[in-house]
């Protein structure tokens, strides 16, 4: 079987030496009272975007169509993309479409490490659902804490469903807001410089 090479940093380095909190996908947090469903503690970053656009140039080639087709809309950004001091803002110029295929990949590089640490059991990552956000949002709401995306990882609090960035949903939604406990949405057009996205996950046996 061929070494997985170039995943999601701080995935890799969890997985490798086994220290996973039970069967909970790295980087979420359960979603309460709804079985087997976890999201992510905070968008995707722009460092794990970087360690995708690393596989995809590992795995198909540097001039393949999926490598460059992965790139975001750097135009639409206010900083740089690759500088790093912005390794754990989200990622932003990020299509619809990108956001789907990045939870594909999540799913095949996850279970590929899963696999070679001898688990029994699999991930499936998906794009993020309204329904999945709104309870999120309400446990995000119950245990507030001003953290970045590294802390909220690290620590697996929720932060930022409604107040870092426009969120992509499964739905072709984005997320513009929130008022008391109630996430507002409208539908996704197309990226800009405000809107990232975070995933979804269940635990496959």
């Amino acid at each position: 079987m061929k070494t997985f090479r170039g995943l999601f940093l701080i995935l890799t380095l969890i997985l490798a030496t086994n220290n996973i909190v039970g069967q909970t996908p790295f980087g979420t947090q359960k979603v309460k009272n709804v079985d087997n469903l976890f999201i992510d503690c905070s968008e995707v970053t722009n460092i794990g975007w970087m360690e995708y656009l690393y596989f995809l140039k590992n795995e198909y080639g540097e001039n393949s169509p999926q490598y460059k087709a992965a790139f975001p809309d750097t135009s639409l950004t206010s900083y740089s993309f690759k500088h790093p001091s912005y390794r754990n803002y989200p990622v932003v110029g990020i299509t619809y479409e990108q956001a789907l295929d990045y939870a594909q990949w999540r799913t095949k590089a996850a279970n590929i490490i899963l696999e070679q640490s001898g688990k029994k059991y699999r991930y499936e990552y998906l794009l993020a659902s309204e329904e999945a956000l709104q309870q999120a949002f309400s446990q995000q709401k119950s245990k507030s804490v001003q953290l970045s995306a590294m802390q909220a990882v690290t620590s697996k609090k929720l932060v930022h469903i409604d107040d870092n960035a426009k969120e992509i949903t499964s739905n072709k939604t984005i997320v513009i807001g929130a008022a008391d406990d109630k996430l507002f949405f409208e539908a996704y057009k197309q990226p800009d410089s405000l809107t990232s996205f975070r995933c979804m996950a269940r635990v496959v046996k």
